[in-house]
């Protein structure tokens, strides 16, 4: 199903050529049917209302009709006739609600077609004055503020329909209930341009309802059996406007192209360039253009509303309804380029341009001595749109007649020098300069301030070949060259590291027994770092006095006690990479000699791995070399077995059980 277009409040003069659309552009279902709750909402068919009224004698009867203006509505001649009051609710649902509100009509407002005559569909046309609806702060609300006013073509000239057009008849006929209904019609037969006939016949309630073409512009209401009484009289504007509707505005809006006209159309005063006047005004030709919106490098010939062809050199003239436009057709613009030879000598003849076709310039005819010929310019000084010889140019102009100037470039011959910073390292170029200057002069050019850069990021300077008195453009034709060489800056420095090893000596209880001792190897190693890149290289850690190794370290003696290592064993290989260490010696009370000679033998272990490195005092004691600071658990030990063999010895006096056997149990 294709939906019906609004398109503004403007009525067309009878001074505008009106073409004619094909018919194919406006496709409507081939069977009648009924509008949705959800379609009757949108446009256009919630400026379709139904109206309910109510008659003197207390009986009522429904009608059809259509908003045509902000307080105005368009209906039959015979719905218009009689009533008291009457209801009028646009976009009216199936189930008796009304989404947008509902209005009254002004009785004393309302106007019926001074020709009509009851049964006849001719001039069956009226228009309800609607009352503006209060609202409870005091405001009021038209009905054109809330839907969209639909165009009414008045043109008795153009009508805009033809024999073979699709129109859609919609309304709200009784045998439908509340819910909207859309009918088409191809048109078969026009009688004048006053009434078309052949209409389907529809039950009541239809009258009054319009009769659209295909953007949704309103023909005709319904007069019922088989006729729509067309607006296209004559006599139409001389009775309709003074009803009210010439003291309405309505505008016409000229859109750039038909995607925006699609949008804009549905839309209540939609924003964009437009021209607002009341209806029954003249729109000058002038004033159109001015609000059309149209693509540079073109002038307007034609616009469409969708169905008819609007001349942009005529006048219109503001009636009932309004237009949405745009374009149907533009010419391109034509234009002449003027050619300057800015300084040089010759003479060239303009080039005819049309806005949007590639042309290629005109081949340069100038000349001037001791310059070669670069192109041409927009501006003289060159700071403009510029273009080679032989390019293709385009839209140097959008006004039709204009004229474009191009300016010949010129640049005297001149030579030119590249200074090269090299990096000697890594045998690359680091940067190009480029210089050029006319023959004969000098160039302020100094490598002073590059060298000084390079020079902060890590380079030392080798060489520079830059002439200190500065750069002569004395050898025509030839490209000179200099280069400057740096090397990457490294940097040496040495890392100095020490690895110690601490010997705690502590009683059992862990109070200090005798004082800590720290032997320390100092290594050192060569770093070596690039300034310019960065990277970092080390050399291997090497000890400072040779020495790599911790020396074996023998526990001081305390009287009265023993410790548990006689000597902390020596150390080899130690390295940069070598973490601290640190090694704890434990000193224990020396056990009574009763007790002692009882368990001598028991109570020295041999020291496998140290043998030979013990004392004569320690042989009788449980002694050995440490490497690593025994658990807590084991500092403890010793006590708890003296008391043990104390015990122990007195149950071999009194029970005499084996010592040893005691052993094995505890």
């Amino acid at each position: 199903m294709k939906k019906y277009v609004i398109l503004g409040i403007i009525l067309l003069s009878n001074f505008c050529f009106i073409g004619k659309i094909d018919a194919k552009d406006f496709v409507v279902p081939s069977a009648d049917y009924s509008i949705s709750d959800q379609e009757v909402t949108g446009f256009p068919y919630s400026s379709v209302v139904y109206l309910s009224k109510k008659f003197p004698a207390g009986n009522g009867s429904r009608g059809s009709g259509v908003v045509i203006g902000r307080d105005y509505v368009l209906t039959a001649g015979h719905v218009n006739n009689g009533w008291e009051t009457v209801d009028i609710i646009p976009g009216l649902r199936s189930n008796n609600t009304a989404p947008f509100g509902r209005w009254t009509g002004d009785r004393e407002k309302s106007k019926t077609s001074p020709y009509y005559q009851g049964g006849y569909g001719r001039d069956d046309y009226a228009v309800i004055k609607v009352n503006p609806r209060k609202n409870n702060d005091g405001s009021y609300t038209h009905i054109g503020d809330v839907v969209k006013p639909l165009t009414l073509l008045t043109d008795a000239a153009n009508h805009s329909f033809f024999t073979g057009d699709n129109l859609a008849l919609v309304g709200y006929p009784s045998f439908n209930g509340r819910t909207q209904h859309f009918s088409n019609y191809n048109v078969t037969k026009i009688k004048g341009v006053y009434t078309i006939y052949g209409m389907s016949r529809h039950s009541g309630g239809l009258s009054g309802g319009p009769l659209l073409n295909t953007a949704a512009q309103v023909i005709g209401p319904y007069h019922g059996g088989r006729q729509v009484s067309a607006m296209g009289h004559p006599k139409v504007n001389e009775f309709v406007l003074p009803w009210g509707l010439n003291q309405e505005m309505s505008r016409v809006y000229v859109c750039p192209d038909k995607s925006e006209w699609e949008i804009k159309r549905k839309q209540i005063n939609p924003e964009g360039s437009y021209v607002e006047k009341k209806n029954g005004d003249t729109i000058s030709s002038a004033e159109l253009k001015k609000a059309s919106e149209v693509k540079p490098g073109y002038r307007l010939t034609k616009l469409t509303d969708g169905v008819n062809t609007y001349d942009v050199n005529n006048s219109l003239k503001m009636l009932i309804g309004g237009l949405t436009l745009y374009p149907k057709e533009t010419i391109a613009n034509r234009y002449q380029i003027k050619f300057d030879g800015n300084g040089g000598l010759g003479t060239m003849d303009n080039q005819a341009m049309t806005y949007d076709q590639k042309t290629t310039v005109s081949k340069n005819k100038f000349e001037k001595v001791g310059y070669q010929f670069r192109g041409w310019n927009m501006q003289k000084d060159g700071q403009g749109q510029g273009y080679l010889a032989d390019e293709e140019i385009q839209n140097l102009s959008p006004e039709q007649n204009g004229t474009a100037i191009l300016y010949a470039q010129w640049q005297a011959d001149q030579e030119s020098a590249t200074v090269s910073y090299i990096d000697d390292t890594t045998n690359r170029i680091l940067s190009i300069d480029q210089l050029s200057g006319l023959y004969e002069t000098r160039d302020d050019y100094a490598t002073k301030s590059t060298i000084a850069d390079y020079l902060n990021q890590g380079y030392f300077l080798v060489s520079d070949a830059f002439p200190s008195s500065g750069l002569a453009y004395d050898k025509p034709g030839v490209i000179q060259t200099f280069e400057v060489h740096l090397e990457h800056q490294i940097s040496k420095k040495m890392n100095t590291k020490k690895v110690s090893r601490t010997i705690r000596y502590t009683y059992e209880d862990g109070t200090k027994a005798a004082d800590d001792v720290t032997t320390v190897i100092y290594f050192t190693r060569l770093e070596i770092i690039n300034e310019v890149t960065g990277d970092t290289k080390y050399g291997a850690w090497v000890p400072q006095d040779g020495n790599a190794k911790f020396d074996s370290i023998a526990s001081p003696t305390i009287s009265g006690t023993t410790p548990d290592y006689l000597k902390i064993d020596a150390i080899n290989d130690i390295t940069g990479e070598t973490n601290d260490m640190t090694s704890q010696v434990i000193y224990r009370k020396d056990v009574p000699s009763s007790i002692v000679g009882e368990n001598k033998e028991k109570n020295s272990l041999p020291n496998e791995k140290k043998a030979g490195a013990v004392s004569a005092k320690a042989a009788s004691s449980k002694t050995k070399s440490l490497k690593t600071i025994l658990p807590k658990t084991g500092e403890s030990s010793t006590f708890k077995q003296s008391i043990i063999g104390f015990l122990l010895t007195c149950l071999i006096i009194i029970g005499g059980i084996s010592y040893r056997n005691l052993r094995k149990t505890f």
